[in-house]
């Protein structure tokens, strides 16, 4: 993949990746494939891709990557009536603490989305879907698959990327 989109970089190319939850491991991992080395081809991504952490992991990502970054996301999510943050919201507030020149840091009202009080592994589903099928834990076969009403692909903050623009 990263062969891919090295071979397709021009130098209007914008690039957005998104990982939620582990998913950011195989995220961190493929940055790290994309800014080995000081090839030309590797120049060309250079401050256009806009990294989206949803609620994920810090670790793996170096000062060296994040430099070469146009913009880190992390993104977590807060249900503001419980006062219930999403289950990596500690560490995503931590990374953009980390790289503040870097980092912008975004949380999401979920007080919406029918978790419980306490209920953090339901938050975390909420940055992908805006109303998780278990008001209590993850559902990660359902959240990830069904997105009929009440259950919309959270997009949110995408807004920042129109933003920019």
């Amino acid at each position: 993949l990263a062969k891919d989109v090295l071979a397709i970089a021009t130098k209007d190319t914008k690039i957005v990746i998104l990982a939620h939850s582990s998913g950011a491991f195989v995220a961190h991992e493929f940055l790290q494939k994309l800014f080995t080395g000081k090839s030309a081809e590797e120049e060309k991504l250079h401050q256009k891709i806009s990294y989206f952490n949803l609620d994920g992991a810090g670790r793996g990502l170096t000062n060296e990557i994040v430099g070469k970054l146009k913009k880190l996301y992390p993104v977590s999510a807060f249900d503001s009536k419980t006062g219930t943050p999403s289950f990596n919201a500690g560490p995503m507030k931590a990374l953009a603490e980390t790289f503040p020149s870097k980092a912008k840091a975004i949380v999401l009202d979920a007080s919406g989305s029918g978790c419980q009080a306490g209920s953090e592994r339901c938050m975390h589903d909420t940055l992908i879907n805006t109303r998780p099928h278990s008001p209590t834990n993850f559902d990660l076969e359902k959240d990830y698959q069904n997105f009929k009403p009440p259950h919309a692909v959270v997009t949110k903050y995408l807004d920042v990327l129109e933003a920019a623009l």
